[in-house]
């Protein structure tokens, strides 16, 4: 069976705000707590922070198949293997071809997704996205 791969950007907005609103969040409770502010609107203060920062993770704790790219890096966490973390500068070559996507980097085994597990838009989207980054690089 065919599975999609959830590829998220976290350089896109939503992730930036939550990002910002979540750390802004917790240093206004804690300077709650160090001017003796009152506990309640502290304690409510962290809580929204570290909600939104569980908001952030949940992608990749309620899905199976799931790729996160910043501006440099990748982070890939694919059902059936180990999670595998890559500088976009590490990757040497990409091959799109019949049987599925490889990615080869630097002093690395070469990274296979077979077209039998993964669906061809999800391996042609990821394709497309390492192709765009590593000629950024």
């Amino acid at each position: 069976m065919q599975r999609d791969i959830h590829i998220r950007n976290l350089n896109s907005t939503k992730y930036r705000i939550l990002t910002a609103a979540g750390g802004v969040l917790l240093i206004t409770a804690l300077l709650i707590w160090f001017l003796d502010g009152p506990d309640y609107l502290a304690y409510t203060t962290a809580a929204l922070g570290i909600g939104a920062f569980t908001v952030l993770s949940m992608d990749s704790f309620t899905s199976a198949n799931a790729i996160s790219y910043g501006s440099d890096s990748m982070t890939m966490k694919l059902l059936g293997s180990k999670t595998i973390g890559f500088l976009f500068s590490d990757v040497q070559h990409i091959n799109l071809q019949e049987q599925g996507l490889l990615i080869q980097l630097k002093d690395r085994e070469v990274v296979k997704l077979s077209r039998k597990r993964y669906t061809d838009q999800s391996l042609q989207e990821l394709a497309t996205i390492l192709k765009e980054k590593t000629t950024l690089q």
